[in-house]
This record gives C-alpha cells, structure tokens and sequence, in this order.
C-alpha cells in the first residue's frame, strides 16, 4: 500500500479564470508552506474546482488547518475524482480499500484505483496490480498484475519494481526468469526499498540471476536490516550464523535475530531461543532460550514447539514435566514435523507424559517415517518384527529397517546386521551381516564395532583377519563396550592380533567386570594367578586412568 495522501508539488490547471488562477496558486503555495488557515480561506471560494476539491481533501484527512474527518476528506476526493482528477481517484480509491472515511469496499476500491491507472498514475497502478494479484475487488490475474506491475515499474515505481521481481522469480502471470527477477529487484533496492533489498539478498545468498556472493548478500540484506525489514535481520542473522558473510561470529547473528524477533518475527524468536539453547554467540541460558521458543511456539512456530518440548523433556529451563513436554510435541506433530511425529510416538512408546499406547506410537511413527525420518522408521520396524501396537509382519519390519538404513539410521543398519547374522526371520547371510555391521560401525556404534570384530575374530561372512578384529575392539572397547574390552582383553591375553601381554589384557579385562561382563568375572582371576604382583597392580592402575579419561 502506497503513502496515505499524495503532496501537490505540481499541479495541473485546468483553463480557469485569472482571479481564480490566482487564488489556486496561492491556496497551494500557503499549504506547501504550512500556512493553513490562508490555503484554506483561498481554496474554499474555489470548492467547485477539482485541484481545490482535492487539496481540501488532503487537509480534511490530515487535520491541517480543519478538524481531522476522513468522511469529509472521502467527500471532497470524491468531487474532484468525478470530475477526473487522478490523484482524487487514487486517494478515493486507497479509502475504499482500507475503509477510511467509507466503508471498506474492495469492488469500489479497484473501480477508482482504475481510472487513476488510466490516467497513468503510478500508485494506482500499482495498487490496481496488487487486488488483480490478491484477488480483491476483481477476478485474480497474475497476467493483468504483472502488466500494471509494468507500468508503474517503468515510470520508477519502487514498490511495482520489486513485486513484478517477485513475479519472475516466481513465474507468475510472466515466463520465470532469475536475471530479469534480480534486474527488477536492483531497481527498487537502489531506491531504498527495503524488500527489494532482502529480495535481491536473497539472489545473491541463492546464486539466482546474479552470481553467487555471500558479501553482497550480507551488504543488501544489512541495507534492507538497518530500515527495520526483519526478513533482512533474520537473513543476515542466518549468514552470520552459518559463516556465510563477512564474519562469521555468532554474536553478530544474535544480534541481528533479536533485532528481528523484538519485532515478533517467530523464526527469528525461534532461532534466538537455539542461540541460547546451544550458547552460540552468548552464554548458555537455558530459561532465556525456554523464553524465546515459548514466543514463537505461542504463535504456532512448529519448530519452536518442538525446541519447548525437548526442554520440557529434558528439564533444561523448566522443570521436566513429560506432560508438557508430550503437549508441545504434539502441537508441532499436528503440524506435520518429522522429528516431532517421532518424539511424540516415543512419549507413547514409552508412557512418558502420556498413557503407554503402543498402536498410538505406531500411527505417530508411521506419520514420521513417511516423510523419511530415519529414526521413525528404524522404530516402526521394530514394532512390526515384535508385533506391538501392530500385527506382526517380518517383511514389514525388514522393509522398514531397510529403508531407514538408507536414511542414515545406525540403529537400523545394526538391527539388519544382526537379523542376517542370526538368521532370524531372514535367511542368514553372514557376508551382508558383516556389511551392515561395517555401515553401522564406521558411524561409531560401539555394538557393532564389537560384533564386527567378533566376524574378523571367526572369519564369518568376511576373511578372518586377527589384526583387523583388534582395531574394531579397540575401537568399542574405547566407548566403554563391556563385551569389547572382554574380547581385547582375551586378544592381549593369547597374543592374536597383537603382541601377547598379560598386563593389558588385565588392564581391560578388569574394565570388562567393571562394565558387568560375566565372561570377565570368569576370566580375571585364572589371569591374574598367572601375573606377578606387581604385574596386576600396574594392570589396575592403567584401569582407573582409563577410567578417569573416560569419567
């Protein structure tokens, strides 16, 4: 929406008397000056003329030397548009369209807005191209919008440059086209329109019809920022986050965020709420970030519910309360978040805040897992395999653990691995056991680094290779796997793999009965009657700086 009235800083004459000539002229130039009350006394003999009957409406809607009065400002625009002023008919228009001075009338609205636009008035065209394009007061039509767009955009109309921008980066009502979106966006952001600005911010961030160039995008978005344009402040906030703009300190992006969540932008209150949280660019402070998500939850920011729910669950900023935190998951759940689908079929899973439904957790997790949340459906396979919450089916299961290997889940490769090693309601295939065991592995689950090196160990599925089978015990047995440091242990104790010595293979065997293995609990003490004293207290004191590394 274009400004409220429209100064007359020129004038067009119709052919009228001298003395009436003269009397308009000074009206005008008592009302550029501020002097009310004689622009008044001249303009008011002059009524029936159509720049007097428009100059009278601008000070009946500004209050300047009468009482404010949008009914009578209408009024008096009304007299000079019927008599064909085009400024008339636009401001007639604009009242129309926000319901001051009449009431609010969509149709009447584009009707004035129309003949203004004839006339070539910019604003109205541009207005005119806006109710085409929302559908107001006329039939939507992209088509007619981009045209009146046109219009207004070619006699420097900054508002119609940058939305027909908008309409070729969108391809609406005009074939899309990148370079011809930024062209237009540069216009209007070289005039100051702080829009156009975070528009063209965004062409530069995005490499879309002007090459790919984080500074000039943090320089447009800055621009557009510094007028208070909080889609710019959360941009910018978001380079600086990243480390996509000149700096990549976090403070700057906090910074910008607040700026643009103090305006109630909810994404940038979300993602302020996550500085906290994460304690990126400001110290942690769990209550300040409990503060923010709550503002952009309450306004049905979806992730900001989820980000409430977790800190409801875990009890950071608020006390745990899994009741709450089960309310916010759903909220954001309802929406169709993934992550928050899973986490409210966990809360059912496992009676946390809610009644234990497995068939609920079910429904929720089915929801996640199609939209490929990895973790929903390594959990949904699981269900159909033990036939909880719905009927059992193995090759459900499967299918399941199979498609949420491919999405990055560990938990479902190592679950598939162990399917096919065991042979459980698959044919054992120890060779893709051992492969999935690698997958899940390589990610760093300790469980099946473990079991991987037990097929290295025995030669199953794989080549047997002592040495190798080392390395993948280490490297459980480092995270603290009970059955890892067991087996190194028993590696050191025979010398396979690695060098024989007794006093590292008590060293993790004594790990191993700390962790509660009960192969261990068997094996220390035969080892340690073979060793020396000394030999065992070493072994012991290597345990407990292990175990002081790993507090």
């Amino acid at each position: 929406m274009k400004a409220l009235f429209k100064q007359v800083l020129a004038v067009f004459f119709l052919a009228i008397g001298a003395g009436a000539w003269a009397g308009l002229q000074e009206g005008i130039d008592a009302y550029d000056k501020g002097d009310y009350q004689v622009a008044l006394k001249e303009l008011t003999p002059l009524k029936g003329d159509r720049r007097a009957q428009f100059l009278l409406g601008v000070m009946y809607e500004q209050g300047h030397g009468v009482p404010q009065d949008n009914k009578l400002a209408a009024g008096w625009y009304r007299k000079a548009a019927e008599q064909g002023d085009a400024e008339a008919q636009y401001n007639l228009g604009r009242m129309y369209d926000i319901g001051q001075g009449v009431p609010q009338n969509d149709k009447l609205a584009a009707e004035w807005y129309r003949k203004a636009a004839e006339q070539g008035d910019a604003e109205a065209q541009h207005n005119l191209g806006l109710m085409y394009r929302q559908a107001r007061g006329v039939p939507q039509d992209d088509k007619l919008a981009a045209e009146l767009f046109r219009k207004a955009a070619e006699q420097g109309d900054a508002e119609a440059q940058n939305n027909l921008g908008l309409l070729y980066d969108l391809g609406q009502g005009v074939s899309q086209d990148d370079k011809l979106a930024a062209e237009w966006y540069r216009k209007a952001a070289e005039q100051g329109d702080a829009e156009a600005q975070n528009n063209l911010g965004v062409m530069y961030r995005q490499g879309r019809g002007v090459g790919r160039d984080y500074k000039t995008a943090a320089e447009w978005y800055r621009k557009a920022a510094e007028q208070g344009n909080t889609d710019a402040q959360h941009n910018l906030a978001m380079l600086y986050d990243m480390g996509n703009a000149a700096t990549s300190e976090h403070k700057w992006a906090v910074e910008w965020f607040r700026k643009a969540a103090e305006q109630g932008d909810v994404e940038a209150q979300n993602n302020l709420g996550a500085m906290y949280h994460q304690g990126h660019g400001v110290d942690k402070d769990y209550k300040l970030a409990e503060e923010w998500y709550r503002k952009a939850a309450k306004q049905g920011n979806a992730s900001a519910q989820h980000n409430l729910g977790i800190m409801y669950h875990q009890g950071q900023g608020v006390s745990r309360d899994y009741r709450s935190a089960a309310e916010w998951h759903r909220k954001a759940a309802e929406q169709g978040m993934a992550s928050a689908q899973y986490d409210i079929g966990m809360m059912y899973r496992q009676g946390l805040g809610v009644p234990q439904d497995d068939r609920l957790a079910a429904e929720w997790f089915l929801k996640a897992a199609e939209q490929e949340n990895a973790d929903a459906e390594n959990n949904l396979g699981a269900m159909y395999l033990e036939g909880k919450g719905v009927p059992q089916d193995y090759d459900k299961a499967v299918a399941w653990y199979f498609s949420a290997a491919r999405h990055g889940s560990v938990e479902a490769q190592y679950n598939i691995a162990r399917l096919y090693e065991v042979g459980q309601v698959v044919p054992q295939d120890l060779k893709l056991a051992a492969q999935m065991y690698h997958m899940a592995a390589g990610h760093g689950k300790a469980e099946a680094q473990n079991s991987l090196g037990m097929m290295y160990r025995n030669g199953q599925g794989i080549q047997e290779d002592d040495r190798v089978a080392v390395l993948w015990f280490l490297k459980a047995a480092e995270q603290g796997n009970a059955a890892a440091q067991y087996n190194i242990g028993m590696m050191y104790k025979a010398g396979e793999g690695v060098p024989a010595d007794l006093v590292q293979a008590c060293k993790w065997l004594n790990l191993a009965v700390l962790g509660g293995d009960e192969n261990a609990q068997k094996a220390i003490k035969p080892l340690e009657d073979k060793m020396k004293r000394e030999e065992v207290e070493k072994a012991l004191a290597m345990a407990r700086e292990w175990l002081a590394r790993h507090k």
